[in-house]
C-alpha cells in the first residue's frame, strides 16, 4: 500500500508542473500546431492591400461560431484575432512552414490539415467548407441538443 501511494505521490508531483507549463504554453502562440484540435485557422498572405481584416471583422461572429482564428501576414507583422500573445518568430515559422500557398489564403482544420486553398479571400467558400467537415458537423448537432 506504501508503494502505491509512494507512486501516486511521485506522479502527481511530476504531472503538475507540466500541466502549469502547458497552461502558460496556450497563451503564448509559437506555432500554427499549437492550435492543434482546438480552433480551425485561416492564413491569409494578401497580395495587395486587399480589405481581409476588414472582411473577418465584419464576420467575426460567423467566424466565432466555427471557432476560427485568422491570421493576415503583412509588412514583418501580423494581424489576428488571437486572444493570447503571439510570439515574434511566429511570422516566419508560419510563412516558412505554408511558403507554397503565399501570395493565398489556407483554411486548416482542428486536425491541423489544409482543406482549402485560395488566391484571395472567400469567406462564403470557407464557411461552406467548414460546414460540410464532420466534426462541424457533429459540433452544430451538439448544440443543437443543448
Amino acid at each position: 500500500m506504501r508503494v502505491i501511494m509512494t507512486l501516486f505521490f511521485v506522479l502527481f508531483s511530476v504531472t503538475t508542473p507540466a500541466s502549469e507549463t502547458a497552461s502558460e504554453a496556450e497563451q503564448t502562440l509559437s506555432y500554427v500546431d499549437d492550435l492543434h484540435w482546438q480552433q480551425r485557422i485561416i492564413l491569409i498572405w494578401p497580395s495587395t492591400n486587399a480589405q481581409e481584416k476588414q472582411q473577418l471583422v465584419d464576420f467575426k461572429n460567423e467566424l466565432a461560431e466555427r471557432d476560427v482564428s485568422w491570421f493576415v501576414f503583412g509588412d514583418h507583422r501580423v494581424y489576428s484575432n488571437y486572444q493570447g500573445d503571439i510570439k515574434p518568430d511566429f511570422v516566419v515559422k508560419t510563412s516558412k512552414q505554408y511558403a507554397r500557398y503565399v501570395p493565398g489564403v489556407v483554411l486548416i482544420g482542428k486536425d491541423g490539415g489544409v482543406k482549402l486553398t485560395q488566391k484571395s479571400l472567400d469567406l462564403q467558400a470557407i464557411f461552406n467548407e467548414i460546414d460540410q467537415m464532420p466534426m462541424r458537423q457533429q459540433e452544430i448537432k451538439n448544440k443543437a441538443f443543448k
